[in-house]
């Protein structure tokens, strides 16, 4: 069966590797309403406005605002949500993906 992660708000779909996914990553998005790069939101907040401050979980892809979550920037590399991935035990590191995502969402 082919997974496919569809965008709760605009219902736009896109296999889970265009959107540099990997496995865990696309496992986790089917477990709660998922936001495509266009339409995502803070986690906190639920604003999105201020893209420049927002910074996704390398995880679950969860989008947070670095001061909604107590941070003065962006940490660099891989970063995880203490929120809803903290505890989940070690994670391997992936490239950061930021823009890129908007890029592969446009040309899905």
């Amino acid at each position: 069966m082919l997974i496919r992660a569809e965008c709760v708000s605009c219902h736009m779909e896109a296999h889970p590797a265009c959107l540099e996914m990997n496995d865990e990553m696309a496992a986790c998005v089917q477990t709660y309403p998922w936001q495509c790069i266009e339409c995502k939101r803070c986690t906190v907040c639920s604003m999105g406005d201020q893209e420049e401050s927002m910074i996704f979980c390398d995880r679950c892809d969860r989008g947070f605002h670095t001061h909604c979550i107590g941070l003065a920037k962006a940490p660099q590399g891989s970063w995880i949500c203490q929120q809803y991935c903290g505890s989940q035990g070690d994670f391997t590191a992936t490239p950061r993906r930021t823009a890129g995502r908007k890029k592969a969402a446009a040309t899905s």
